[in-house]
């Protein structure tokens, strides 16, 4: 009997080839973040030599997209409540056009900071709805995997800028390296223009009707009563709560597990690898910032590798067991690096030549 009630569910809500598509193209939201994360990390080897940057200006020019984000990421709740998932994307996205256009055009630092930051919130929205699209358009017996295919896309955007990179690094053509951000840019802005809207976000500012008839053409039946019911459900159940709520002993375990593993998340170091992997290399004693670009594609190889098999696992191994697997081999990898630096002592802290 536990069998049936497990399998039918699964029938009912089967991945159609509309909901892959869907997904895959919001996904690219995904490949803006990771591209525009990656790029900066060859392009500013060659900035700092253009306009004679001081390490503090290179290390703002690098970071100064985290400050957009964060004010994306902020607005992006009400956005998306008040917008919609589907145009929050579509207005991220030229916001993230307009950034590439004015970084790339830039004759100083105060228009490249601009762009930066221009990006930064573009990605900060993109980061909360893409994720939140998928989810809402995604089977609930696949939807872990189905989220992670924008982590993948992450993964993947920063491959390819890698890439890109080195492309252009015999001409030093920074220019170039972000236009190129562009491409997958435009590819989302009209792939999210032929989307429709989340049934969820649909049916939760009334209009049932809407909601219905999309989630018949995503779910490829016109049997959805149950679903939209399910739905209906979801929103009463969420609907009246306040901030304070959070602390309520029910779910004050869950926030303080959320909040930290976000915030761990972030200060492993981790993300200061990608932003500066380039000078990480050159730091480490290679000469040339082409060979340095170049070693820094294998960072993004075995990162887009493992990310594809943490999607095949996370339905089947769990979310816990991938987790406590990843933090112990990232713990290791990072102890490795700071060894590595500690070993080289002053010359490597000198960084003499790391933007040279």
């Amino acid at each position: 009997m536990e069998k049936e009630n497990v399998s039918q569910p699964e029938k009912k809500t089967k991945l159609t080839a509309y909901v892959l598509i869907a997904a895959i193209i919001a996904a690219i939201g995904g490949i803006l973040f990771g591209f525009d994360t990656g790029v900066i990390s060859g392009a500013i080897l060659f900035i700092v030599k253009q306009w004679n940057l001081t390490h503090k200006q290179a290390e703002l020019a690098t970071s100064s997209v985290l400050i957009g984000a964060v004010l994306g990421a902020l607005a992006g709740g009400a956005m998306g409540d008040r917008l919609g998932r589907r145009l929050s994307i579509i207005y991220a996205t030229v916001l993230f056009l307009a950034g590439t256009l004015i970084v790339s055009i830039a004759d100083g630092m105060t228009s490249f900071l601009i762009g930066r930051v221009l990006i930064g919130a573009a990605i900060g929205v993109a980061s909360f709805m893409v994720p939140l699209y998928i989810s809402e358009l995604a089977p609930a017996h696949i939807r872990g995997s189905m989220v992670s295919l924008n982590q993948f896309a992450v993964t993947v955007g920063i491959l390819v800028s890698y890439g890109v990179n080195y492309y252009y690094a015999s001409t030093e053509n920074w220019r170039a390296m972000f236009a190129v951000g562009a491409v997958p840019g435009l590819i989302l802005l009209f792939g999210m223009i032929a989307l429709p809207d989340s049934p969820r976000w649909l049916f939760s500012v009334g209009l049932r009707e809407a909601a219905e008839k999309v989630l018949r053409k995503i779910r490829g039946t016109p049997e959805v009563t149950e679903e939209l019911a399910e739905i209906d459900e979801a929103i009463r159940s969420e609907s009246g709560g306040k901030v304070s709520d959070l602390l309520a002993p029910p779910v004050r375990l869950a926030m303080i597990i959320g909040v930290g593993l976000a915030i761990l998340q972030q200060v492993t170091g981790v993300n200061t690898v990608i932003y500066y992997a380039p000078a990480i290399f050159k730091g480490a004693g290679l000469q040339s910032d082409t060979a340095a670009i170049a070693a820094t594609t294998g960072i993004g190889v075995v990162n887009v590798l493992f990310t594809g098999v943490s999607l095949w696992l996370i339905d089947r191994v769990g979310r816990r067991p991938l987790l406590l697997w990843s933090v112990a081999g990232m713990t290791v990898a990072l102890m490795v690096l700071g060894l590595g630096f500690a070993l080289r002592g002053d010359e490597a802290e000198a960084g003499e030549g790391v933007w040279a």
